[in-house]
C-alpha cells in the first residue's frame, strides 16, 4: 500500500509548524510563556525533538528498512530510541511543535498539539502498526507489548 509522496507525517508536521507561527502572529488570543525562562525550555525541546527525528531516522536508515510509511519494512527496530517508544520520530515531532509554542508564547497554537496527535495517531500509526504485524506477526506483537506507544 504506496501512500501519495504529499500524504506523509513530515508534511502534516511542517505544516502545523507553519499553523502555529500563523496562530502567533495573526490570533495570539493571549501571551502565556513571556520570560526568557519559557524561551530557552522552548528551545531546548525544539532541540531534543529534532535530535531525536534525527537519531530515528538515521536508524532506519543503518538497518536499511523503509522510513516511508506503510512501504515494507525489512526490519523491526528495536534498538536506540525504540527502545522506549515504538515512534520515536513522531514524538520528536510533537516535541518541536511544543517547543515552538513555548518558544512564541501565544495561547492560540496550542491546539495544534492535540490536533497533529490525533492525525498522526489515526492515519499513520494505527495503520502502521496493522502493517507491521502482517509483516512480523508474534514477533511485533511481543515488541508491542514491551514498547508503549508513545512514552
Amino acid at each position: 500500500m504506496a501512500t501519495k509522496r504529499i500524504d506523509i507525517p513530515p508534511t502534516y508536521f511542517i505544516a502545523s509548524l507553519i499553523l502555529i507561527i500563523l496562530l502567533h502572529h495573526y490570533l495570539p488570543i493571549a501571551s502565556i510563556f513571556s520570560s526568557n525562562q519559557f524561551e530557552l525550555l522552548g528551545l531546548v525541546l525544539l532541540f531534543i525533538g529534532f535530535g531525536m527525528i534525527i537519531w530515528g531516522s538515521n536508524t532506519f536508515r543503518y538497518y536499511e528498512t523503509p522510513i516511508r510509511p506503510f512501504e515494507n519494512a525489512t526490519h523491526l527496530i528495536q534498538s536506540g530510541l525504540f527502545r522506549y517508544s515504538r515512534n520515536p520520530i513522531y514524538l520528536g515531532m510533537v516535541l518541536v511543535i511544543i517547543g515552538a509554542i513555548i518558544f512564541l508564547g501565544s495561547l492560540s497554537p496550542v491546539i495544534i498539539i492535540p490536533l497533529f496527535v490525533l492525525i498522526i495517531q489515526s492515519k499513520f500509526i494505527k495503520k502502521e502498526e496493522e502493517h507491521l504485524e502482517q509483516i512480523f506477526g508474534d514477533y511485533y506483537r511481543e515488541y508491542k507489548n514491551k514498547v508503549r506507544r508513545w512514552i
